[in-house]
């Protein structure tokens, strides 16, 4: 029959070969698994890197999709623009032509003399053949005044006008008719240019006026 442990320990069992019969205390066993390393999150710098990189490609991408707004944007702008300055000046050139039409008919009405004060701005000058230059509209008018009666026709031929708007020319061809020293009627042909400049009020005044003669309009080539 087996004793008790601790009978036997009373009575002289060995100290070494109790130890042996103590219950060993089991300790966790490691883990040799080869696959708990391949679930081991990247190290923290690594994925500091990635995130920077991709946030560095989401703002430049960011702001490729703004330069390209910006670009379209200025495209937009600056064809507007051009629309804007297309018809600011094709409203100019009209009031240009109005005021070359005017300017004939009050020349047929009432004269050259009259037609350049009413139209030649302060300072305007008027080159005509066979005289100094005339500036002024004082002395245009008194000029014309003194000259033979005549009946002076214009006939426009055509305006342009600058990217602001604000000169322009017209030009065309005119027969001025007169007496002459026996009475008689003489046709004088010609062509003309005339500068314009738009006033402060508006309105559109001659600042450069010439002409020269012409050939009658049967002799012409």
């Amino acid at each position: 029959m087996l004793r008790p442990l601790q009978t036997e320990s009373k009575r002289g069992l060995n100290p070494l070969f109790a130890f042996f019969l103590t219950p060993l205390v089991l300790l966790p066993a490691c883990s040799t698994d080869s696959t708990a390393t391949d679930l081991t999150p990247l190290p923290a710098p690594a994925v500091t890197s990635q995130q920077t990189v991709t946030n560095r490609e989401t703002v430049i991408s960011r702001e490729t999709v703004t330069n390209q707004e910006t670009a379209v944007n200025q495209e937009l702008a600056r064809r507007a623009l051009r629309q804007e300055i297309a018809v600011n000046q094709e409203l100019a050139r009209g009031a240009l032509q109005t005021a070359g039409v005017s300017f004939s008919k009050l020349a047929m009405k009432s004269g050259a003399a009259e037609a350049f004060y009413q139209f030649l701005a302060p300072g305007g000058m008027v080159l005509l053949p066979d005289a100094a230059p005339l500036e002024g509209r004082e002395v245009v008018r008194i000029h014309f005044a003194a000259s033979p009666q005549t009946i002076l026709d214009w006939q426009p031929g055509g305006a342009e006008i600058s990217e602001a708007g604000d000169l322009g020319y017209t030009w065309g061809t005119f027969e001025m008719r007169g007496q002459v020293a026996d009475g008689k009627i003489q046709n004088t042909y010609g062509k003309y240019v005339s500068v314009w400049k738009k006033q402060s009020d508006g309105t559109w005044r001659i600042a450069l006026h010439s002409n020269n003669s012409s050939p009658p309009p049967k002799t012409r080539r």
